[in-house]
């Protein structure tokens, strides 16, 4: 699932064989559910973009240009107070951002949708996660250094 507003885009690709049960049984280690791919935008944590150090560029080259984006793996958790939430990781082992799995009840045809809403300089990500869970990823965008 892909989405494009003018220069800013996200892609979400989901864990091969993702099922249900898979966000079921998770518990405090997380259970990988999926990539985050963003053009032109960073996860924010505490109102400010999360930091080109911090996340993984990866350089995409198609039609003969090149870009530069965050590549972020995705997983599922339950934290100590043992509800679900969704971690959002960079290139470092620890998440950039955790935010709360909500419960979901829809019919989609796809394993992660992917939605987007716009506010000023910053948005958000709603993820849906096999017509069960969504989460909300809050994004801005990416510094260019």
């Amino acid at each position: 699932m892909a989405l494009r507003d003018e220069d800013y885009g996200g892609m979400v690709l989901p864990q091969k064989g993702l099922r249900p049960e898979t966000i079921a049984a998770a518990g405090e280690p997380p259970v990988p559910i999926g990539q985050l791919w963003l053009h032109q935008l960073a996860p924010m944590r505490h109102g400010q973009a999360v930091s080109r150090s911090a996340l993984r560029l990866v350089t995409v080259r198609a039609q003969g240009d090149a870009a530069t984006v965050p590549q972020c793996a995705l997983a599922v958790r339950r934290n100590p107070s043992g509800a679900l939430e969704m971690l959002v990781f960079g290139k470092g082992k620890e998440p950039v951002l955790a935010v709360p799995l909500q419960p979901f009840d829809a019919r989609q045809s796809v394993p992660i949708d992917l939605a987007a809403e716009r506010d000023y300089d910053s948005g958000r990500l709603t993820l849906k996660i096999l017509g069960k869970h969504q989460a909300t990823i809050p994004v801005t965008e990416l510094a260019p250094y």
